[in-house]
């Protein structure tokens, strides 16, 4: 393909000043040379003028043909070309006139290099017109240049107006032939200004056939620009070219005291380096080295270029060290926190290619090139010991990073797996983040990332346009782990777009994320081997980021800490239904919502010393909803929702148990509301009726403060619950029911409980207050109830005016305080019995057994006594002994219900009963009399059975009639087939009956002893039944 020609328009330029600059001497010259002095500057002032050139001051002080003076030149509007003496040395070449010498004294040239304005001023339009005038024939058809003169330059300055401020070069040195075609030059340049100065030593050389040399020795070199300081720098620099070569550059620089003071920002200071390169447009190398107490850089890189057809293909290497305390690490701007300190080393190699076109390129458009540049470089990245702005320290990394440049299209992959450590990441950039304080430790021990390099998912990154890119198509698979154990998973796959300054504009793709942690403390408790899996679909964009699930996800829960006393009896997974999490495009905290449910729930409640409670449920449903803000922290609730609940162990059944839960800015437990039930006791025959627990807990110190309520479901308040839940697991109840009034038409004992259903017509008042403990604790428990003019009906009797104020010392083992006491004001069961009073305590070591201290009633018209004794529900027999003083003998046969049987006297003695089970058995009761008394037996069955006996028989019979007894003794007996038996034993005699002769009577009556046993059954009944609901509420 032909080489496309190359524009003229340059050449013309460049050839169009040298030959306006030498026609401008030329003429110059002649004015001189052919016209008086006077003559010749009125001709050189308008021949520039004519140029647009403005003359200030001209004056052509000497005229010979061998000298040529010109002083007090002043060219431009504002002075910008001054020239205090200009001596001229002609000389006549054959018929051509040209200078043999040009001596210039006093130079003062003003430069506008801001931009702002024309570089040479007003003069800038006429070397405009000087540079383009003439085209490429005219070019052709003037004659040759004349050599060029011998020049020297003394006291010349150049000074330049730059953006920060005004600069002075000192110029001065000489320009003159080789004497073999070349030219040979040096100078001596001083720069000076507020920003710095220079001093250099220039020689250079240029030879008949085109080669050029030059060659500077630097040296009281000083720089302070923009917050950069050089106190000193000395050095060489060179530049050669062959007449048909490219430039070779060579630099070495020596620098001292270095430092460079930031706006804000850790100042950097350096004691030395040092900057050398070396090379041409094929082939060049780079080094720079600097070196401080706590700063180092050294870095070196190296290209060669081989141009070929249409590409010029280019080898690259770089090595690097960087070791920062701050200062140097500002030049490293990366996303995330800033590097503070710590150690860079990289090492890269390569190949690439760049269009050429024919053409060098234009490396200032290196932008523009790529699209048509290939590139393939590989290299590592080692990080050692590095400090983040944010306070993350002891950061250590290996990067193997791979960079493809091709189509306009840049690819990142590596080739191994990218390794980091970071041995302290910083607190308060994780809380930002939304971590809570309870989980820093995990992370903060230590942390450790390994991005995969290969695998089914490696790291990759696919960018266009290659720079800058504005759509990236992106693959990570990236594991980290903690010393603590917390392993972090993340798999992301999407298409990112960037705005300016690489700035992420928007992503869309997924984001699936595992976290394992074998333990997590959060709000002082601690669960075990706990899992989280979340498939997410991730959306970011300019109205924020949105995170939710592509599939559900899954929430493993292993166990419970050792300090907590809840124990699982299997380990629970979630599944995890709904997630999300979002942020506002300018906010700079986000809103999140989590929702999970696992089915059969099995778990216990355990505490020293004491059983474990086991506990079992349908079905958990846990709601997390709430935000956070990096200042306010998070603001969230957690709902957890159990369904069909069970405690076998206790017979006790809720259909659901809710707890919502108000989080504090670090995700602890604030404050909760609870909700049990309906919920009821006793399984398949329920001991109480439908019942709710319902409160509150609310943060205080360390621990909760605990208020509720019981109440029959959809019926009355029972009670007022009060409480103190410490961290470490401790707790404290009081409960202290409302007064419930009883009445016939309003409320019931079978409202509370199906086993009071048989009770009926209840009036009267119970109060009840009850303290507990967790871990139990007797010294610590207690509780109080008393029934006040408690009246009711059931079971065939009616009791009245029912007292009783019990105060319970111990509610596990079950036991009451020493002396309680029971009033009845009557008991109507067949045969009424009033007055009854017992004093009795309340034991349950082994099982429910009440001990009766002391007690009586009145029946028959006697006191009665209870004999101390003990009763065990659990048993199958309790004995009780009842004893008397002072029983009415016609009462008492009243009483035992045997017809023509009377008498009078008064009666001492007991009644040992046996209750066993609806058994009722007297085991030889005995009565005596107090004393003399009267007795009639008038049995009709008596005088058939002995008929025909004989007088002495007949005597006896009718002595029965109306005997007077100085003796008299009862035998009572009764066995469980109801067989029961009187022994009357009797001495006396009859007055009107054999002159009142003595007689002993041994007689047997048959009694079924109904009346009255029935009724001390049913006063029995009061204390065993209230006992075995108790035991069957502990069992």
């Amino acid at each position: 393909m032909p080489q496309p020609e190359v524009p003229l328009h340059k050449s013309r330029r460049r050839r169009g000043i040298l030959l306006g600059s030498v026609a401008l001497l030329l003429a110059l010259i002649a004015a001189v040379v052919l016209f008086r002095q006077e003559l010749a500057a009125r001709a050189a002032v308008a021949y520039l003028e004519s140029q647009g050139v403005a003359v200030q001051a001209l004056s052509v002080t000497r005229l010979t043909p061998r000298a040529v003076e010109i002083s007090g030149l002043v060219l431009g509007e504002a002075r910008e070309l001054t020239v205090a003496r200009i001596a001229l040395v002609p000389q006549i070449d054959g018929l051509a006139l040209a200078l043999a010498e040009a001596h210039i004294a006093g130079l003062r040239l003003r430069l506008d290099v801001t931009g702002e304005a024309p570089l040479l001023g007003s003069l800038q339009p006429a070397l405009d017109r000087l540079a383009s005038g003439g085209d490429a024939e005219e070019d052709a058809a003037k004659p040759a240049a004349p050599a060029f003169p011998q020049v020297i330059l003394t006291d010349a300055a150049v000074i330049l107006q730059t953006p920060s401020g005004p600069m002075t070069a000192e110029l001065g040195g000489d320009l003159a032939p080789d004497g073999a075609g070349g030219m040979t030059g040096q100078a001596a340049l001083r720069l000076d200004s507020q920003r710095g100065r220079l001093q250099a030593d220039l020689v250079g050389q240029r030879s008949a056939a085109g080669a050029v040399s030059v060659t500077a020795e630097l040296a009281e070199g000083r720089l302070a620009w923009q917050g950069f300081a050089v106190g000193a720098f000395a050095g060489r620099l060179a530049l050669e070219q062959a007449p048909e070569g490219s430039p070779q550059l060579s630099v070495a620089l020596d620098l001292r005291d270095l430092a460079y003071t930031p706006l804000e920002g850790t100042p950097l200071q350096l004691a030395s380096g040092r900057l050398t390169a070396e090379g041409d447009l094929a082939a060049a190398g780079f080094s720079l080295l600097l070196e401080g107490d706590a700063e180092y850089l050294n870095l070196k890189a190296t290209a060669r270029r081989t141009a070929g057809t249409g590409r010029d293909a280019m080898t690259l290497a770089v090595q690097g060290e960087v070791r920062t305390a701050g200062g140097l690490a500002q030049f490293f701007a990366l996303p995330g926190p800033q590097i503070t300190a710590g150690t860079l080393v990289l090492q890269a190699e390569g190949i690439g290619s760049l269009p050429s076109d024919g053409q060098l390129p234009d490396w200032s458009a290196v932008t523009a090139m790529l699209p048509r540049s290939e590139l393939s470089l590989a290299g590592d990245v080692i990080l050692g010991e590095v400090a983040l702005a944010d306070g993350s320290s002891g950061v250590s990394a290996h990067l193997p990073l791979v960079a493809e440049l091709a189509g306009n299209r840049l690819t990142l992959t590596l080739s191994d797996h990218a390794e980091a450590r970071v041995e302290r990441p910083a607190q308060d950039s994780l809380r930002r983040l939304g971590m809570p304080d309870d989980l820093l430790p995990l992370v903060t021990s230590g942390l450790n990332l390994v991005v995969a390099g290969g695998g089914d998912l490696p790291f990759r990154v696919v960018a266009a346009p290659a720079w800058p890119p504005r759509d990236a198509a992106l693959a990570v698979s990236a594991e980290a782990t903690s010393d603590q154990g917390l392993k972090l998973v993340a798999r992301i796959e999407g298409q990112a777009t960037f705005g300016n300054d690489l700035v992420l504009t928007g992503f869309s793709g997924s984001l699936d994320g595992r976290a394992e942690a074998p333990r997590l403390a959060l709000g002082g408790r601690e669960a075990q081997g706990v899992a989280l899996d979340l498939p997410l679909a991730a959306d970011y964009g300019a109205e924020g980021l949105r995170l939710a699930l592509s599939r559900p996800g899954a929430l493993r829960l292993a166990q419970f800490g050792a300090s907590a006393p809840l124990r699982l009896k299997q380990p629970l997974s979630f599944a995890v239904a709904a997630l999300t999490l979002e942020t506002a495009d300018e906010a700079a905290g986000y809103r999140y919502s989590l929702s999970a449910r696992e089915d059969d729930i099995a778990l216990s409640i355990t505490a020293a010393e004491t059983a474990p409670i086991d506990i079992t449920a349908k079905a958990l449903t846990l709601q997390l909803g709430g935000s956070f803000d990096p200042q306010s922290g998070h603001a969230a609730a957690l709902t957890a929702d159990l369904r069909g609940l069970e405690l076998p162990g206790y017979d006790l059944s809720a259909e659901a148990a809710e707890l919502e839960v108000a989080l504090d800015r670090a995700l602890r437990p604030q404050s909760s509301r609870f909700a049990l039930g309906p919920f009821q006791a006793g399984g398949e025959a329920p001991l109480t009726a439908p019942l709710t627990l319902s409160g509150r807990l609310e943060r205080a110190g360390a621990g909760y403060d605990l208020t509720g309520e019981l109440a029959v479901s959809d019926g009355p308040a029972l009670a007022d619950l009060s409480g103190r839940y410490e961290d470490d697991g401790r707790a404290s109840l009081e409960a202290v029911s409302r007064l419930l009034s009883f009445a016939p038409d309003g409320l019931q004992p079978a409202t509370l409980s199906p086993l009071l259903a048989d009770l009926e017509n209840v009036s009267g008042t119970l109060t009840a207050a009850a303290r507990l403990a967790w871990p139990r604790d007797p010294a610590k428990e207690s509780a109080r109830v008393t029934f006040s003019n408690l009246s009711f009906s059931g079971q065939g009797a009616e009791v009245s005016g029912l007292e009783l104020d019990l105060t319970l010392a111990s509610l596990q083992p079950l036991a009451s305080a020493p002396h309680q006491r029971l009033k009845i004001h009557s008991l109507a069961a067949g045969v009424p019995i009033d007055a009854i009073e017992v004093v009795f305590s309340l034991d349950q070591t082994a099982s429910p057994q009440l001990s009766v201290e002391d007690g009586g009633f009145d029946l028959g018209g006697a006191r009665w006594r209870i004999e101390s004794t003990v009763l065990t529900p659990a048993a199958a027999r309790n004995r009780i002994v009842l004893a008397t003083d002072g029983l009415d003998l016609a009462t008492f046969f009243d009483l035992i219900e045997i017809d023509g049987l009377s008498g009078s006297g008064r009666l001492r003695g007991n009644l040992p009963i046996v209750f066993a089970g609806q058994d009722i058995i007297v085991e030889e009761g005995r009565f005596e009399a107090l004393g003399p008394g009267r007795l009639s037996i008038r049995f009709q069955a008596l005088r058939s059975a002995l008929a025909g006996g004989g007088e002495t028989v007949e005597l006896a019979v009718k002595a029965l009639e109306d005997f007077h007894y100085d003796e008299l003794s009862l035998t009572l007996a009764k066995t469980a087939d109801n067989e029961a038996t009187v022994r009357l034993s009797t001495l006396g005699q009859n007055p009107d009956v054999m002159e009142g002769q003595p007689f002993r009577f041994n007689i047997n009556l048959e009694s079924d002893l109904t009346s009255v046993l029935g009724a001390l059954r049913q006063g029995y009944s009061l204390s065993d039944d209230a006992l075995r609901r108790v035991w069957q509420l502990r069992e």
